[in-house]
């Protein structure tokens, strides 16, 4: 998978989110969903498909690194740039940039 198309995975899921949120009032379909042997139906679509695939991915990443869980959450569903997220957090743009980084490789590998 090139980086754009984990890019646009990732926004595609952040819409998708935002919308499962705003519809229903929880945060994610991953509330209902066992993802530790999550199986994806057959009927979801393929851009469905793709973005459980993501959903699994930062259910995951959250287990091992909340803060990077954090980070791709804020700026992808909510659409807040790194540089204000760093200035939320109090931590230098430079870290939560490496901390974005990180959570995005972990998320390609996931999906790879």
């Amino acid at each position: 998978m090139k980086k754009d198309e984990l890019k646009a995975r990732l926004i595609n899921w952040g819409r998708w989110s935002r919308e499962v949120e705003i519809h229903t009032g929880y945060p994610s379909l991953s509330a209902f969903l066992n993802t530790s042997d999550m199986c994806i139906p057959s009927s979801v679509t393929g851009t469905e498909k793709e973005i459980l695939e993501v959903e699994k991915a930062v259910c995951k990443l959250k287990q091992f690194d909340e803060l990077g869980y954090e980070v791709i959450k804020t700026y992808y569903i909510n659409n807040i740039s790194l540089n204000k997220i760093s200035k939320d957090i109090k931590r230098s743009k430079g870290y939560v940039h490496t901390v974005f980084r990180g959570a995005e490789m972990f998320i390609h590998g996931f999906l790879s």
